[in-house]
């Protein structure tokens, strides 16, 4: 059983904390960029893999999706965001909501998960976050997926882009459960070998 509390964006955009209980599955995506598109394929993805979390780890594109901006906040109930470098404080001030923060963290599977998109923090050591070697941090901003681990740091996870990756890659977000992350295709919801790693 996980217990914790974290921030979190409800539907309104207003801030909160959330006490939660039994997570199963974190579905986690990074760089839209305004896609509507391929936030409707997220929305798709994100009940087909029956995800009770969700973690954004930046670079919305407030502004190019407009009116479907509400659709973004209803991926889920509970939606942990950052802030990225394409979405400045003053367009979320300018829609009368909460500024997403530009580093957080939330606590699930007996870990602490360390969140920033990566333009301003590129490194787990620059948080004001403890992490041991058991937590997980989680950043975007590259457009490639990374997931690694290396010895007496945490795990480290870049979901890559749902929307321009680069490199090769295709489009792709991460699952954590338990004991696992997988970082997925977009297109697919399949497996991008050999993106698995076990917790």
């Amino acid at each position: 059983m996980t217990q914790g509390r974290y921030f979190t964006l409800e539907k309104s955009g207003t801030p909160s904390y959330y006490s939660f209980t039994m997570v199963k599955k974190i579905f986690v995506f990074s760089d839209l960029h305004g896609n509507v598109a391929q936030l409707k394929r997220v929305s798709h993805l994100v009940q087909e893999e029956g995800a009770d979390q969700i973690i954004f780890a930046g670079d919305m594109g407030f502004t190019l999706l407009g009116n479907h901006i509400d659709m973004f906040y209803s991926l889920g109930d509970s939606i942990t965001q950052v802030r990225g470098n394409v979405d400045p404080s003053w367009v979320f001030m300018n829609a009368g909501m909460t500024v997403p923060l530009m580093y957080t963290s939330i606590t699930a599977f007996g870990r602490t998960i360390g969140i920033t998109h990566g333009d301003y923090y590129d490194s787990w050591s620059q948080l004001s976050i403890p992490l041991t070697d058991s937590d997980i941090f989680i950043c975007g901003h590259t457009h490639v997926p990374v997931l690694g681990k290396s010895r007496g740091e945490p795990y480290i996870l870049n979901p890559g882009s749902v929307t321009s990756s680069r490199n090769g890659f295709p489009e792709s977000y991460a699952i954590i459960e338990e004991h696992a992350i997988t970082i997925k295709r977009v297109d697919l919801g399949t497996p991008i070998e050999p993106m698995y790693l076990e917790l």
